[in-house]
């Protein structure tokens, strides 16, 4: 069995850990970007972030042996994805025709939701607001928003661009942004510059409580195509907009925007069946592999994962 080479600039400690939990005899080796490095026949590969253009991942991916990591979702510190195609726009999910595993019942998915609630602490209260439409703001340096957030500005503007739209769409409604916690400056400078936000009448910045919380209580959830919009799958029947591109396209479970400001009203006119959306929780947790389980063994609930450490065998 050869080892599994990461390629990343982060210590592999709680990827060790999620592997040796496995049950098998898997090494893993941390290698650096180097493209030569990645296309080695006789191991397999974890590429772990984006230091290149989408094209030089797209020709990866048509790699056997080699897979792209990424922080997972529920919630990004406890576990982590991986992909044959890529993360984000470059997801094996986009447009994604996958069945929905009859072992996932709707009680695991209710289970799996509530303890997540549970953990995320949303019977906690850090507002008095209620009704109002939450927009969950991301890093302005972002590989998401670099390639797929569909807005027509430029770095460092995109996300003001953003607030501006969302505040012409809905001047009536109670709007609450959420400065990215790594990413400070654009919220200053949103505050300071963006005239739109300004002159709103019921629009604030809060970087207070954790982004469940914010959605237990929004009308709505809107953004580029953050992770928050994932988050917000997990309460069901919230409305929730994409205005840019994200693993969830094409996939029926939101309104998406692609782009056209003209949608962002649609929000409150657009349902999605609660099952549709059952459905793409199924697979989003089968997706969610955790750093620490124990699997003993055991990776058939993780079809990725279960097709790497397979692929680990036949090397």
């Amino acid at each position: 069995m050869k080892p599994l080479v990461v390629h990343s600039d982060l210590p592999l400690i709680m990827a060790k850990l999620a592997f040796s939990q496995i049950g098998q005899s898997v090494g893993l080796e941390r290698r650096n970007y180097d493209l030569n490095g990645m296309k080695t026949k006789d191991e397999v590969h974890l590429v772990w972030g984006m230091k290149y253009r989408p094209k030089i991942y797209k020709e990866l991916a048509k790699q056997k042996n080699l897979w792209f990591m990424e922080n997972g979702w529920f919630s990004q510190s406890t576990g982590f994805t991986i992909d044959p195609m890529g993360a984000n726009g470059l997801s094996s999910l986009l447009h994604s025709q996958l069945p929905r595993d009859p072992t996932v019942s709707d009680e695991m998915i209710d289970s799996y939701t509530k303890d997540l609630h549970k953990r995320m602490k949303t019977h906690k209260d850090i507002t008095n607001e209620r009704d109002y439409i939450f927009i969950p703001l991301q890093v302005e340096r972002d590989t998401q928003l670099l390639y797929w957030s569909e807005c027509p500005a430029r770095h460092p503007n995109r996300l003001q661009w953003f607030v501006e739209q969302v505040c012409r769409a809905f001047p009536n409604e109670r709007l609450i942004f959420r400065p990215h916690p790594r990413d400070k400056d654009t919220g200053e400078r949103i505050s300071q510059s963006c005239g739109a936000f300004r002159g709103h009448k019921s629009s604030t910045l809060e970087s207070g409580g954790n982004t469940y919380q914010w959605i237990k209580h929004a009308r709505a959830v809107i953004s580029i195509n953050s992770t928050v919009l994932l988050e917000a799958l997990t309460f069901l029947t919230v409305p929730i907009l994409a205005f840019g591109t994200g693993l969830f396209t094409g996939n029926g479970i939101f309104l998406e925007a692609k782009g056209d400001t003209g949608r962002l009203k649609e929000i409150f006119s657009y349902s999605i069946p609660v099952e549709r959306r059952r459905w793409f929780l199924s697979i989003l947790m089968q997706r969610h592999i955790p750093y620490k389980m124990d699997f003993n063994g055991d990776t058939s609930f993780y079809p990725e994962l279960n097709a790497l450490i397979k692929m680990t065998k036949e090397i």
